[in-house]
């Protein structure tokens, strides 16, 4: 089913009349058809009084809900305190503690008991590293490198390497422990040793470069170790369980893995074993680390029935000749990805490495994500992550991560209808983007290009005129182009066809490793098959909004408004939606996709089900029990100006402080730089409340209680205007000019739906149907269209217009409204018949010019 509004003109006599405003909602009848006057709600409200223009408000279905989203597009959890690592042991659990064992003096341990907030412990060899080890290593001091636990023979196991960088004299060592909360570390000596030539009497090898072990306990009880770096690839060996050594001393193991034949030219390293069903999995390195922002590594996998191979990857290319799926490469600021892990936590499977911080100069950083499996047994993980520039202030990004800069005078501007989006009419003008943005695989703006030379450019990330990614509305008088170089032959995106002018357009491009898309409106217009350089490997130093790597290029001569950067490629109906949605829509969560997943469909700042909180027939259900509630990430509106709230919700009886939503942090029982909302307060007479609270407390108290009520609710908060205000069910419920702090100061620790940052404040009682926040404040009419499109819809509220030039009618609506088909009927009974959509907008106006006739129609628009 899908439902519509519907804005209707008569035609007869050869002149267009206005004959009224159906308003028809199939799925809710909340509105009652009135031909004979103006429409009605269910509450008695005129719904548009006005007849000298035509009024709609038009709505997509519910597509979310035909869609089966992976379970894999998952985000990085927040990890804080002590969380610098580099080449993380796998996660492992000793009671209610877990721990990662990283490079280090002595070896680096981290803990935490709540995978979030973690503390250094005590290196394991805080007095030095064992004699052994020098001698195998003369240069070796006891910075210990790549660790990897493992628990068996009633004990924990830990491997470690001691190399001299860039060499092979290298070694793996063992040490046990019967604990790790309190631990006695024994070490256990050498497993496996390599140098250049022989010249030391322990070496067992020249060719394997022995370090990065990884430890596999097999259900069967044997256990295996894979090594191995970059001089002639990767090995698996079993491991004695009774010593933790060399099952069979006289052999080194099976090699597994080769980026190629080429020997000390090998990018593999960093293994990881595992086991899962019939199964075995070999992930690995490829590229190079340390390089801190320019680092290149990526994470790729294979499997096999055994632990000694052969490996093979999804298109059954053995690793060993170079095969190996990729799983995970550099997004954002996660860049270099590397060093993986896999810990089975109660059917839980947590998934560490560390990547280089691109918010932090490449700092080494331990990364902690969940990882999943497909129906036929592959790993599944992508490190969702995206960035909304809506250009209402300055080039600032929604979660202030990775803020721009405006160039050269380069300035905000408003139109009445689109709002605020940036300017660039000028010679010279652009916007200037920090490094991380460009490592991504989905760039989409809206665009209003007003014409001028060819090459300029929409953006352009890159680092010189040989490294680069760009889009331009129109390459050598030809058609929009989106091209990718990176040293070699440059890859291109052809549209038949320039982009519009003078008009509102949504582009996109989508690029996933094979096969790039170009967008126009929510509709692809171009496709390459063989589009294989990823946006990450161009190491982008210098990324713009309006201006070209290529000096003799022109600056952009247009505005763009809500630039969004994914980290993936999304599919057709996201981009879809993305034309759809309004410019300044954060974040969506419309619980439609599965019953354990809180997705965000729009800003992928996906949430987690905590307690007994469950998702049932498309909604969230909260029953008031301690502990029931969302846990979303943090900072969901810190980095706005001004913010919107929206939801649909039943409410039960609830008791005082319940929250719908909570943004802040606590220490101890109480709350602190928060912002929330409240539809049942503990003040002395009982009503609804929102907060901000910083340095100062503004508290916006409103009349009435939400129990037992089923409302829409939009709650608004605007500091730069000193304006609050709260809506329900399409209507202003009450206002407040007054001074508030800034959502900076809102910390960006925790988010909840459901649950307060004051721990004696009760949980919420109710259903969530759909909740989304906005960087920006709606409009009234906004607000309205919203309320009567209902949650699971995106909708807008658009002005379908008519021009009676006889013997022609034109009807015409906005460019920026994307998706609507113009549709006619004889008959209000009858069955609409869909017109020929216009090839494309014109002066920013859709225009569809038709014959009048002597025939009463009717004509409505349909999205």
């Amino acid at each position: 089913m899908s439902f519509t509004f519907e804005s209707l003109r008569l035609r007869t006599a050869g002149v267009a009349q206005i004959c009224n405003l159906l308003y028809r909602r199939i799925l809710s009848g909340r509105a009652t058809q009135n031909f004979d006057g103006p429409v009605t709600t269910g509450t008695g409200r005129i719904a548009n009084p006005r007849y000298s223009r035509l009024q709609i408000c038009a709505t997509v279905p519910a597509a979310l809900a035909a869609l089966l989203f992976s379970p894999a597009a998952s985000a990085q959890l927040p990890v804080l305190g002590t969380v610098g690592s580099h080449d993380p042991s796998t996660m492992i659990k000793n009671g209610a503690s877990y721990f990662v064992y990283s490079d280090g003096q002595g070896i680096s341990v981290l803990t935490t008991t709540n995978l979030r907030d973690w503390t250094a412990a005590s290196a394991v060899f805080p007095s030095g590293p064992p004699a052994w080890t020098s001698n195998a290593v003369p240069t070796f001091t006891g910075y210990f490198w790549a660790p990897d636990i493992a628990y068996f023979n009633g004990r924990y196991n830990i491997y470690y390497s001691c190399s001299l960088f860039g060499t092979r004299n290298s070694a793996i060592g063992v040490a046990t422990s019967p604990s790790l909360t309190a631990p006695v570390w024994t070490d256990q000596g050498k497993v496996v040793q390599s140098d250049a030539t022989f010249s030391n009497p322990n070496t067992d090898t020249t060719s394997y470069n022995c370090i990065d072990a990884s430890i596999l306990v097999d259900t069967n009880g044997s256990v295996w170790m894979s090594y191995g770096s970059y001089s002639d690839g990767i090995v698996v060996t079993q491991i004695d369980p009774a010593t933790g050594l060399r099952l069979n001393p006289a052999s080194l193991g099976t090699k597994v893995a080769s980026s190629t034949s080429t020997f000390n030219q090998n990018t593999t390293e960093a293994s990881f074993l595992y086991q899962r069903g019939a199964y075995y999995y070999l992930f690995l390195n490829y590229g190079g680390c340390c390089a801190l922002m320019d680092s290149t590594y990526n994470i790729r996998v294979g499997r096999s029935a055994s632990p000694t191979g052969p490996f093979l990857d999804k298109n059954s290319v053995n690793m060993i000749s170079g095969g190996g799926t990729m799983l995970l490469e550099s997004v954002g600021r996660f860049i270099g990805p590397g060093h993986p892990g896999i810990m089975n936590d109660n059917g839980t499977n947590w998934f560490t490495y560390h990547y280089y911080d691109g918010k932090a100069n490449g700092y080494p950083t331990l990364g902690l994500n969940r990882i999943y499996w497909t129906p036929d047994d592959w790993p599944a993980l992508t490190n969702d992550w995206s960035a909304l520039y809506t250009f209402d202030t300055d080039a600032r990004e929604h979660r202030a991560q990775f803020n721009g800069t405006l160039q050269n005078g380069a300035s905000i501007t408003n139109e009445t209808e689109r709002g605020k989006m940036l300017n660039l009419a000028s010679t010279n003008q652009y916007a200037l983007l920090p490094n991380p943005i460009a490592n991504a695989s989905t760039f989409a703006a809206w665009v209003k290009w007003d014409g001028g030379a060819d090459w300029q450019r929409i953006f352009d990330f890159g680092s010189n005129t040989t490294k680069y990614a760009f889009l331009t509305p129109r390459a050598a008088a030809v058609g929009m182009r989106f091209a990718i170089k990176n040293g070699g032959t440059e890859q291109q995106i052809n549209a038949p066809s320039a982009l519009p002018t003078n008009s509102w357009v949504h582009v996109a491009v989508t690029l996933d490793g094979q096969r790039g898309i170009l967008y126009q409106n929510g509709v692809p217009v171009a496709t390459n098959g063989n589009l294989t350089i990823r946006p990450w490997q161009l190491l982008a130093k210098t990324n713009y909004i309006g201006a070209s790597q290529f000096g003799s290029d022109p600056t952009f001569n247009g505005r763009i408004d809500s630039l969004r950067i994914f980290g993936r490629a999304l599919s057709a109906a996201e981009i879809r939606d993305l034309a759809y949605s309004h410019p300044a829509l954060a974040h969506r969560y419309s619980f439609n996709s599965g019953t354990t997943n809180v997705w965000d469909s729009v800003g992928m700042a996906h949430g987690t089900l905590m307690g007994n909180a469950v998702i049932t027939n498309n909604a969230l259900k909260l029953t008031g029990a301690v502990g029931g509630y969302v846990n979303l990430p943090g900072g969901l509106v810190s980095g706005s100006s001004a913010v919107t709230a929206e939801f649909w919700a039943t409410f039960g009886v609830n008791g005082a402080w319940a929250r719908v939503f909570d943004f802040g942090n606590f220490s101890g029982a109480n709350g602190f730089q928060y912002f929330f909302f409240c539809p049942h307060s503990g003040a002395v007479t009982p009503g609804q409340r929102m907060e901000l609270n910083s340095s100062s407390t503004r508290t916006f108290d409103i009349p009435g209680v939400f129990d037992n009520k089923t409302l829409h609710v939009v709650c608004i908060v605007d500091p730069p205007n000193n304006y609050a205000a709260v809506y329900t069910n399409g209507v202003l419920e009450t206002s407040l000019t007054a001074t508030w702090p800034a959502f900076t100061t809102v910390s960006g620790a925790w988010g909840f739906l459901g649950r307060s940052m004051w721990s004696n404040d009760a949980y919420l009682n109710g259903t969530i149907d759909e909740f989304r926040l906005y960087d920006g404040r709606l409009t009234p009419q906004e607000i309205a269209a919203n309320f009567t499109a209902g949650p699971d819809a995106l909708a807008l509220p658009v002005n379908l217009d008519s021009t009676n030039a006889d013997p022609n009618l034109t009807l015409s609506w906005p460019a920026y409204a994307v998706g609507f088909i113009p549709q006619a009927t004889t008959n209000l009974s009858g069955a609409w018949s869909s017109l020929a959509l216009p090839a494309g907008p014109a002066n920013n106006r859709w225009q569809l010019t038709l014959p009048t006739t002597n025939d009463a129609q009717f004509f409505r628009l349909k999205r």
